[in-house]
């Protein structure tokens, strides 16, 4: 038990980037195994549409060589829509499968912490279109899943005259301030989905780009298809629901103060307790 919690702990330092590019690169050697984690999921509904973004953002706002890379995907059914990383999805498809074995060893682990080193988006969105609420989940901090519920955002676009062509599509200009950014987005009328990446939606039509004016965050349409998909909501036993503003402080704490959450004997040649910060720059800031 006490080696199961040391592994996991290592995985999601990984995914946090706790430790410097070069411990990116490590895998689990030896003969390590272990019981597979249980998988617990329940289908929603079944996706018309998977869209894809690529998500590129700035980890550190104050350093522009802070900036990554991921890719998200929008799944849109009747019922509800789902925003997750890419890798999330296969990262649960690994799961699911493995939960059937009796035990895993070294190669499962190493997939699977292959597939967690690129997981960028720590967050799944589902939106319930019926009641219009968003279930945010974030697994963020270690050995906690959190949620939380808010309403669908009704946000107030200004569609403006400025046209262009991106991707094939003719789109058009749309401005938004949200949680204390200023948005810009460019959708095409081409495409009549009126959800995109985020908390973003309302425009009458699909969102091929969208990006803060600093440059923070930006949501670029990378490929869209109709395969039948299940959209599904991940279930875990040590799931904590809380407010928004609740989670809102325990991520920002846990970027402050990592110790707190983490000790150093996790981490090969970074200690933790030395007064180490993860940079935080979060989607939504205090307006």
């Amino acid at each position: 038990m006490q080696k199961y919690f040391f592994i996991m702990k290592y995985i999601y330092i990984v995914i946090l980037n706790l430790v410097f590019f070069a411990a990116k690169s490590q895998t689990f050697g030896g003969n390590t195994t272990m019981k597979p984690s249980a998988y617990k999921a329940e289908v929603l509904d079944e996706a018309r549409y998977n869209i894809s973004y690529q998500y590129d953002f700035l980890q550190n706002a104050n350093n522009k060589n802070s900036l990554d890379k991921g890719f998200v995907v929008l799944q849109l059914g009747d019922n509800f829509v789902k925003l997750t990383d890419f890798y999330t999805l296969k990262n649960d498809s690994l799961a699911e499968l493995y939960s059937h074995y009796s035990s895993i060893g070294t190669k499962e682990l190493n997939e699977r912490l292959s597939i967690f080193k690129q997981i960028k988006f720590q967050k799944n969105l589902i939106t319930n279109i019926t009641d219009n609420k968003i279930l945010f989940q974030s697994d963020i901090i270690q050995g906690y899943n959190y949620e939380y519920e808010t309403d669908v955002p009704r946000l107030q676009w200004n569609i403006e005259q400025e046209t262009d062509e991106m991707l094939g599509y003719n789109v058009q200009k749309a401005t938004v301030t949200y949680f204390g950014r200023k948005w810009i987005a460019w959708f095409t009328p081409e495409i009549p989905i009126q959800y995109g990446p985020y908390v973003f939606n309302g425009l009458p039509g699909l969102i091929v780009k969208l990006y803060d004016d600093k440059n923070n965050f930006t949501f670029s349409l990378n490929s869209i298809d109709k395969q039948a998909v299940s959209i599904y909501k991940r279930l875990n036993d040590r799931t904590k629901k809380i407010t928004k503003e609740k989670y809102m402080k325990i991520e920002k704490d846990f970027h402050d103060r990592p110790e707190m959450y983490f000790d150093s004997s996790a981490v090969r040649g970074v200690d933790i307790k030395s007064g180490y910060k993860i940079p935080y720059n979060p989607i939504e800031v205090n307006e």
